[in-house]
């Protein structure tokens, strides 16, 4: 029967594609904007008269530079009473596609706190603050530590972009051709707070960018063949699509979301299947255990529905799967019959006549095991301290044929006729058996010094090997 389960929902995906590759990223400055290198004094940009103070463009740099301020005063910091605002725009039209303008500047407010949330640069309805200098970064550019060479702020500046220093970027997208407006905009609130920006630079994304990261994600879900629910596969397809419809990297990024949660959905999807076929594996295990021929039967007619389902591509719900085999193996595990093989004879002085083969742990002390006959002891002088009346008197039994088992004992929990005692500690004392990870335990839910048989709950021994004991 698993053999049969085993062979069915197989699903192998492929995609063949024709891609031309073209250049990862595409400098288009010179293409879409006009003096972007600062070069010409007043060229290409509106920059307005708007109540600032701005120098001299300094073009004679080797990065030509450009300052907004409005003055300097011996209060530094204090507020100047209005706002300045200043801007540094051009308008231009840019097809579909996706873009990242780059720009080297720095706002500096005060005496250089480090924060900026004045002066930033521009995409569309898209910006960005550009670096806050710290104080440390002022004095750089002030001279004061040397980093920079140059004998004014400004020159110390295009030396500092020069070096890459201070440079601000971000990426948007264009979904169809448009008038753009892109640039540098702030205010100025503060006397001793300025701003200067360098060289802007423009780039165009290929899809190049993206792909690589797309493709990986193909193959991730190419490599998911095992069983898993019809809904999850078919999103899983459908998550595929050829790069042909991607125009742009956007369209890749949205593509690889979509993908990345497919493939997530159809791994949990494979991991219920794997749990449902194990709940198989093990009740075809107990079936031999189990004489209610009826019992046998509803099973099987369960099972079988379920393998229908697999084979028609129709299973949606694998809670629901799952749900339906284990309320069948609940009524099996109730059925296994008390007359089984009696595997006693495994367990190493199964009368405990001596300490052979078991081992004590009580962490806390205590009193036990008190061996004598055929049985131990463990006791509590003091009710108040329930750690002390705290062990596990165990063994492993290994070599077992796999199967459903249940550990049975003859014990009693007294509190010298006192009567109780089981609701003085917590958890009260039982007998248990481990196996793979599961426990069962019968605790004994009554007072009294008459021995009585405490049977547990049947336990699957997968690995052959089982823990049985008593425990409070």
């Amino acid at each position: 029967m698993m053999k049969d389960l085993q062979k069915l929902f197989s699903m192998v995906m492929f995609l063949l594609v024709a891609f031309t590759a073209v250049r990862a990223q595409e400098d288009i400055t010179s293409q879409y904007l006009q003096n972007a290198d600062l070069a010409t004094q007043g060229s290409g940009w509106d920059y307005g008269d708007n109540g600032y103070s701005y120098t001299d463009w300094r073009t004679g740099a080797d990065v030509p530079v450009i300052e907004f301020y409005f003055t300097w005063s011996p209060n530094a910091g204090v507020a100047i009473g209005s706002t300045l605002d200043f801007h540094f725009t051009q308008t231009i039209t840019l097809p579909a596609g996706d873009y990242r303008i780059a720009v080297s500047a720095f706002y500096r407010e005060g005496n250089g706190n480090g924060t900026n949330t004045k002066a930033y640069i521009f995409a569309g309805d898209k910006q960005q603050y550009v670096h806050a200098l710290t104080a440390t970064e002022q004095a750089d550019i002030a001279g004061s530590s040397g980093k920079y060479t140059g004998g004014s702020d400004l020159l110390r500046a295009a030396n500092a972009f020069s070096k890459g220093d201070f440079s601000n970027a971000f990426d948007f997208t264009i979904d169809a051709e448009q008038e753009v407006t892109l640039g540098f905009r702030g205010y100025i609130d503060t006397y001793c707070s300025w701003c200067i920006l360098g060289p802007v630079k423009l780039y165009r994304y290929t899809l190049d960018d993206y792909l690589s990261d797309y493709r990986a994600k193909v193959a991730e879900a190419n490599a998911l063949t095992g069983k898993m629910g019809a809904t999850e596969a078919q999103a899983l397809s459908d998550a595929i699509v050829s790069e042909s419809t991607f125009s742009l990297t956007s369209d890749v990024v949205s593509a690889i979301s979509v993908l990345s949660n497919a493939i997530t959905a159809a791994r949990a999807s494979m991991a219920d299947y794997a749990s449902l076929t194990e709940i198989f594996d093990e009740a075809e295990v107990m079936k031999a255990h189990v004489e209610d021929g009826a019992a046998i039967a509803a099973y099987e007619e369960t099972v079988a529905d379920v393998q229908s389902a697999y084979e028609a591509g129709t299973v949606t719900d694998f809670v629901g799967a799952l749900a339906i085999v284990q309320d069948a193996v609940s009524v099996l595990v109730k059925k296994q019959t008390a007359n089984n093989s009696d595997y006693t004879y495994a367990i190493v002085n199964p009368n405990v006549n001596g300490s052979d083969g078991w081992i004590c742990e009580k962490p806390y002390g205590g009193n036990g095991p008190m061996l004598g006959g055929n049985m131990f002891e463990y006791w509590a002088g003091d009710l108040s301290n329930r750690e002390a009346a705290s062990f596990d008197y165990y063994q492993e039994i290994s070599g077992l044929p796999n199967g459903y088992y249940t550990v049975s004992a003859l014990m009693h929990n007294s509190l010298n006729g006192e009567g109780g005692s089981y609701t003085v500690f917590s958890p009260t004392a039982g007998v248990y058996a481990s196996s793979g990870g599961d426990e069962v335990a019968a605790l004994v839910n009554e007072d009294g010094v008459e021995l009585k048989s405490y049977p547990t709950e049947p336990i699957l021994v997968a690995n052959g090997i089982l823990r049985i004991g008593v425990k409070n």
